[in-house]
């Protein structure tokens, strides 16, 4: 008899549910300049690339993250409330955050993200978000230490707080822009209903299903709606070099998408649930009324998106420039690019990985978390030797 573990759960209830001309290498230049490319089917043996386990011993990771203070240390949120400390690839002893007294888990409840303010150095400031123990989607502020070792509890300041309808598609990921705003994804906060007018991402007086923004300098900050008409954006990023947010929005039955919006501040409605993808799902849909995904997948090649984040670092110049997202349930991992001729995708790695979460070290080079095993792998060359 098969037993539902909290990662089965976690898995079942998914399962229902760019680069300037001429700054990039040659190779990659080619290879986003073809127009035959589709995700089925693509060679991935073009790119010299591996996933090496960079850290073990961790339990169901969500997010990956780093400090902006010149420590290289890497920062792996868990399910359960901890966040451990990574430092060349060990985990430190004692958690830097632990919050498993306050947060439900675990389904797609429990400690979610984490994004450390800009000025983390002099500030110590860092932001979660969690759902508490009622079920509600927090977002919160915590100082640490002066060491920046380990994160003081009682600083706690709760800057906002969602009630949940539902126990499901909570959102909840974190990243600050270039200007100091703090963006947070919400989700539709339960299973999608049939009838298309219950869902609440299209109803513009509710924050589900929203790409929300935060001034966390006000003495209380209220949120401004950037997008809307999402079901459960899981995972988003920014790429300050390009000025551009990549939203991955987890599909229904069909697509799962990813949409490449201008850090502009207008609104943005990304569809849902009038469209899922780029798949009409009313009785006729009116295309200039919503901002189309830059890139989908059907779910022959996946069944739940994992957003990643462009890639700034050295080890893998045919990838500069490149955004890299994967699949929470086939593990596959893609690159993509916006071309003349739009935006082009690739696949790059088919792993046995369940990926939860991309996250980028200071220096630009990406890991991302498997949800399954616990274990932080790195991507690099082939030929690069082991880091454990």
């Amino acid at each position: 008899m098969l037993r539902l573990t909290p990662f089965l759960l976690f898995l079942l209830t998914l399962l229902s549910a760019c680069a300037p001309a001429g700054t990039v290498a040659s190779n990659f230049d080619i290879l986003f300049g073809r127009q035959d490319w589709s995700v089925s089917g693509t060679d991935s043996s073009t790119f010299d690339l591996r996933s090496a386990v960079y850290a073990d011993g961790l339990t169901r990771p969500t997010d990956i993250a780093h400090a902006p203070d010149g420590s290289g240390r890497l920062f792996v949120v868990q399910q359960d409330g901890q966040i451990a400390v990574l430092a060349d690839g060990e985990v430190s002893a004692g958690p830097f955050l632990n919050l498993s007294g306050r947060v439900s888990c675990c389904g797609e409840q429990g400690l979610l993200s984490l994004a450390f303010h800009p000025e983390f150095r002099s500030s110590r400031l860092l932001y979660v978000t969690y759902t508490d123990a009622d079920g509600a989607l927090v977002l919160a502020e915590f100082e640490t230490d002066v060491a920046r070792t380990r994160t003081l509890l009682d600083s706690e300041r709760i800057l906002f707080r969602l009630e949940q309808p539902g126990p499901q598609h909570n959102g909840g990921d974190l990243a600050f822009g270039p200007d100091g705003t703090l963006y947070l994804s919400t989700g539709e906060g339960r299973f999608y209903e049939t009838a298309l007018g219950k869902s609440p991402a299209q109803d513009e007086t509710a924050l589900y299903g929203k790409l929300l923004a935060f001034d966390v300098s006000a003495p209380e900050p209220t949120p401004r709606i950037i997008a809307s008409g999402l079901r459960n954006p899981w995972r988003f990023s920014i790429d300050r070099a390009s000025q551009t947010l990549f939203v991955a929005d987890v599909g229904h039955n069909s697509f799962e998408e990813v949409t490449a919006l201008p850090l502009d501040g207008a609104g943005h409605n990304l569809g849902w649930p009038v469209f899922e993808g780029p798949e009409c799902r009313a009785e006729s849909c009116d295309e200039t009324l919503y901002t189309q995904p830059s890139f989908s997948y059907s779910h022959d090649e996946g069944c739940s998106i994992t957003g990643g984040a462009v890639y700034r670092g050295n080890a893998l110049p045919d990838l500069q420039g490149a955004y890299l997202y994967g699949d929470f349930c086939l593990g596959k991992i893609w690159a993509a690019a916006e071309t003349s001729q739009g935006w082009q995708t690739t696949l790059l790695l088919e792993t046995s990985k369940n990926i939860s979460s991309f996250g980028a070290d200071e220096r630009g080079e990406l890991y991302f978390s498997d949800f399954g095993t616990g274990s932080v792998y790195r991507l690099e060359p082939k030929e690069q030797s082991a880091s454990r």
